[in-house]
């Protein structure tokens, strides 16, 4: 059988366009692991580098109640979240969980707050379980303590410890709290002598 060899140069479109189809699946084929490759490499890159708390992953939380404080208990273990209402002398407290969203209910009736008053003698004041219905809290299963004293009636700053939160996880000593929200001048100038706030006992 007579073989005819096409120089290069004068092969038939075809055979051309065949060939030429064939290297280029080859080049697309050779591509696609390295193509896998950057692309997750380029997923764990973005996995790395995203932002917890623009996606609600970071510990930055607000109070339920707007203009309330909020107080972070041991490593973004659990709240408290700080109400005081001047004109009526009224302190209210919440224990709240870790994203300051659900109470917390303990079975402690009472927390005892060391209040001091800019420019005045600190004293002691002992809030009290707060019941309710339609929360189902009693005294002596509550999330909510609060009080009404006189000498708290319009202080305009003021800081205090919490002696004791109780929680069902964990017991919380010395826990610092000031008022307005974000003002923590006083908790500054005494870091020394409370580098054991929050501490959690487990």
């Amino acid at each position: 059988m007579l073989r005819v060899r096409w120089p290069a140069s004068e092969a038939p479109r075809g055979m051309l366009a065949r060939t030429t189809s064939k290297n280029l699946m080859k080049a697309i084929q050779s591509l696609v692991p390295l193509a896998l490759v950057l692309s997750l490499a380029a997923c764990n890159k973005a996995d790395h580098d995203h932002d917890p708390a623009a996606e609600g992953g970071g510990h930055t939380h607000e109070p339920r109640i707007e203009g309330n404080a909020l107080v972070e208990l041991g490593d973004h273990e659990a709240n408290l979240e700080v109400g005081y209402v001047a004109a009526d002398g009224a302190l209210t407290v919440y224990l709240l969980d870790a994203h300051a969203q659900d109470s917390v209910f303990s079975k402690v009736a009472t927390m005892d707050v060391t209040i001091e008053p800019e420019g005045k003698d600190a004293f002691q004041v002992t809030l009290a379980h707060v019941a309710s219905a339609l929360s189902k809290e009693t005294v002596g299963n509550s999330s909510v303590y609060s009080l009404k004293d006189p000498r708290l009636v319009d202080m305009d700053h003021w800081h205090g410890t919490v002696k004791s939160v109780v929680m069902p996880f964990a017991t919380y000593t010395d826990v610092s709290i000031s008022w307005p929200p974000g003002d923590h001048d006083h908790d500054e100038d005494h870091a020394d002598d409370h580098d054991e706030d929050h501490a959690p006992k487990k």
